[in-house]
């Protein structure tokens, strides 16, 4: 890709000092998976990886544990069982030790829960206790819908739906958030004082004042995983050290860059959410280029 364009404002890239180890670059926790759904976490902890993590954990429910175990080699899986169906106290508990030492943490990627309300009453708890960003994505966007009042409880919070999400999220219609994206970004961003990321077309990132809107990426990038590609990236970002804000902008920039390298070489009909983690690197190279 030619540098036709002037970089966008947006967070430098941090120079790695040669003394520096793998904890120096961010512990990621990624949390989410279920029966049929272990490919979301993959892809959330390999693009967390290819965006610089120093090391990347993984909780998982016990169904899909073996399976996220062979499918891993850089991740480390956690011990924890993670179970989002049952009565008990093992969800607290396991979240609550998983997350001990972490520097960042995405909750959601292919995460299904038959008894949403059951597991709300389980994450309660551990959302009052994390104190590091906390990405949440996807399925447990779908969960917290029956009680969103608890974001506000997020203290270094960034969720990033799509606009259906988003939708069942604030209990606004699909068409008013359509119509609106920016305003009822912002007003919800104030109201859960957290970063809104507002997936689609121009992706909206803001917190209630600031406000970026991204221009990288096409329509080859509306497939599936995609969105768990950049839970990844904007995770991974956060656990090295950029504010949730930063890390958001950056994040979705770099997500678009990707897509757009992607689409160049394969077309945008051929684009699968692999195909993003595969030119991460080529994109990141091109971004930090064009600092210099």
């Amino acid at each position: 890709m030619e540098k036709k364009q002037k970089r966008p404002t947006l967070p430098q890239w941090r120079h790695r000092s040669k003394q520096s180890h793998k904890g120096h670059y961010g512990r990621l926790l990624v949390i989410g998976g279920s029966p049929g759904m272990s490919g979301s976490v993959h892809l959330a902890t390999q693009a967390a990886y290819r965006t610089g993590s120093g090391l990347v954990y993984l909780l998982v429910p016990q169904a899909i544990r073996m399976i996220a175990e062979i499918k891993s080699i850089e991740t480390i899986v956690r011990q924890e069982p993670l179970d989002c169906f049952n009565g008990n106290d093992e969800v607290s508990s396991s979240l609550i030790q998983a997350s001990q030492n972490m520097d960042a943490i995405v909750c959601g990627p292919g995460l299904v829960s038959e008894a949403p309300l059951l597991f709300l009453e389980q994450l309660a708890q551990w959302i009052q206790e994390v104190d590091v960003p906390l990405i949440l994505d996807a399925g447990l966007l779908n969960v917290l819908q029956y009680r969103s009042a608890m974001l506000c409880q997020v203290k270094q919070g960034i969720i990033t739906p799509h606009e259906m999400e988003f939708a069942r999220l604030v209990k606004r219609p699909l068409k008013e958030i359509q119509e609106n994206r920016l305003q009822v970004a912002q007003e919800v961003a104030t109201r859960f004082g957290m970063i809104v990321v507002l997936k689609g077309h121009e992706t909206i990132v803001t917190d209630g004042q600031q406000v970026y809107i991204n221009t990288t990426g096409n329509p080859g990038m509306a497939t599936a995983g995609s969105g768990d590609v950049l839970a990844g990236i904007i995770g991974s970002l956060a656990g090295q050290g950029f504010s949730a804000f930063e890390a958001a902008q950056l994040g979705v920039y770099l997500h678009g860059l990707s897509g757009d390298f992607a689409a160049n070489k394969l077309g945008e009909a051929s684009l699968i959410a692999r195909d993003l983690i595969h030119y991460l690197p080529e994109a990141i190279q091109w971004d930090q280029s064009l600092q210099s």
